[in-house]
């Protein structure tokens, strides 16, 4: 038996991560704790002895012992046990299971590996993990039940997990985009360039007042749409680290690490363009910090429901239209921001800009050779914001939308806001009024109310209520319905 492990273990080792030796009542007389040693010495993986859950108390304590002798790293507690039709795997198994568990801990001590079965229910593994269990085995419980049980205790493991404690910082970077866009709006509607812009400008030629009778305007135009933009994006991430990821959700922290990112890459931009914005540099080495500590504790637990979605109702079925249109929303977003930022390497002015200005790019350049680029970096920044949003809102409707997910609805509502807002009442304000360049921001006003409107039932169902019906007696057998037994 012994040269037969080892020449299995000189086989396997390569293409396993650990070994179970399996140990029954009539084997246990022959093991020696000396050549045991020699066996797991010879293995590059841990090697654990696997017992049957109904080993009597005088074997197992002969077992536990030469674990001790042999430094073994622990035991492995089968699903299957002895019965007059030979080995046989069930839920009879979990008591004797359980009740070795605790014997073996006992001995062992708290340092040992112990690996425990014959679990069929969540709330078994759940018991199993409370008695001293350091890893849970399923496989009986998947031959009875199906691989969905996998997922159930996924998801009860995930719920009682402690908040992570990058939620907190994503909360503190979407405050802060908050913040920094309402300071930005301030500045757009009290002054639109700062000192150094118009020192910036004076360099290169005339200054502001001197240049163009509508460049403040257009400037306001461009400086407000950002604002609302870094708004929206800030409320996007403060719900997503307040509801989601506070709970564990790894999705939250995944939709947030890419839409961070691709942000704080974009902000880079504008250095590109031989114009370096103080305040603009400010803010962005203020928040990126908070941007890393978040980065550094991904939740383990993946996406899960609010509530059971069981039925496909009216409800799921307008649902699944606002939840395309919210990608619709999301991709346009992405879209137009890619567009700007093309824009605004390349040509940066559209035609309808030029319009508006009543101007040319050569004639712009030749009166001030630091105009366009100050009007670039704008651009740019703007750009690189419409992206991080798009990409921020569409993870979220593909990875979080839910039944019964009403965070996500009152979160999008209050980032799109104040996007929309600013966009168009700014155009409004200083008179940019071009349809063609206003289009695409109706348009996208049309599928967020839309989305909004056929979502809003779904993500405010009371998923809750299918529990409570389900749950209810059967007042003709006085029993919970058959449903959940």
């Amino acid at each position: 038996m012994i040269a037969e492990w080892h020449e299995q273990i000189q086989v396997l080792q390569p293409v396993v991560d650990l070994f179970t030796l399996d140990i029954t009542a009539a084997v246990v007389p022959q093991l020696h704790a000396e050549t045991l040693r020699r066996l797991a010495a010879a293995s590059a993986r841990p090697v654990l002895l696997a017992v049957p859950p109904d080993l009597s108390a005088e074997h197992l304590a002969s077992v536990c012992a030469i674990i001790r002798a042999a430094a073994l790293p622990g035991v492995l507690i089968k699903d299957t046990q002895a019965s007059s039709q030979g080995q046989t795997t069930g839920p009879a198994s979990f008591a004797p299971t359980l009740q070795t568990l605790g014997h073996v801990r006992q001995q062992l001590g708290p340092e040992a590996l112990i690996v425990a079965g014959s679990a069929h229910t969540p709330e078994e593994i759940h018991s199993l993990l409370a008695s001293g269990a350091n890893l849970v085995h399923l496989r009986a419980g998947l031959i009875y039940h199906g691989p969905g049980l996998a997922h159930r205790v996924h998801e009860t493991l995930a719920l009682s997990a402690p908040p992570p404690p990058s939620w907190l910082w994503m909360l503190l970077l979407g405050l802060g985009l908050t913040l920094g866009g309402v300071l930005a709006s301030w500045i757009g509607l009290q002054w639109v360039v700062l000192p150094y812009d118009e020192a910036f400008l004076r360099q290169g030629g005339p200054g502001l007042e001197d240049l163009n009778p509508h460049l403040r305007a257009f400037l306001t135009h461009d400086r407000l749409t950002l604002a609302g933009t870094m708004v929206s994006l800030g409320v996007l991430y403060a719900g997503l680290a307040c509801s989601p990821l506070r709970r564990g959700r790894a999705w939250a922290w995944d939709a947030l690490r890419w839409s961070g990112g691709v942000g704080f890459l974009s902000f880079g931009l504008f250095l590109g363009y031989g114009y370096f914005d103080p305040l603009h540099a400010t803010v962005s080495l203020l928040l990126l910090p908070l941007f890393l500590l978040g980065l550094r504790d991904r939740p383990q637990t993946e996406g899960l429901a609010d509530g059971p979605d069981l039925r496909n109702d009216r409800r799921w079925q307008l649902g699944m239209a606002g939840q395309l249109l919210w990608v619709a929303t999301g991709t346009g977003l992405i879209l137009a921001g890619l567009t700007i930022c093309f824009v605004g390497v390349t040509q940066v002015f559209v035609p309808q800009d030029l319009m508006f200005l009543h101007t040319t790019p050569e004639a712009l350049r030749t009166v001030n050779t630091n105009l366009v680029t100050l009007i670039a970096h704008d651009r740019a920044g703007f750009g690189g914001a419409l992206v991080s949003s798009g990409i921020g809102v569409l993870l979220s409707v593909l990875w979080g939308y839910r039944r019964g997910a009403r965070w996500l609805w009152w979160t999008l509502l209050a980032s799109g806001v104040p996007g929309f807002t600013a966009a168009l009442w700014v155009h409004h304000h200083v008179g940019y009024l071009a349809f063609w360049h206003l289009a695409p921001a109706w348009l996208g006003l049309a599928l967020f109310v839309g989305a909004l409107g056929l979502s809003a039932g779904f993500l405010h169902d009371q998923a809750q209520r299918a529990v409570d019906n389900l749950l209810k007696p059967d007042k003709s057998r006085g029993e919970p319905n058959s449903v959940l037994k």
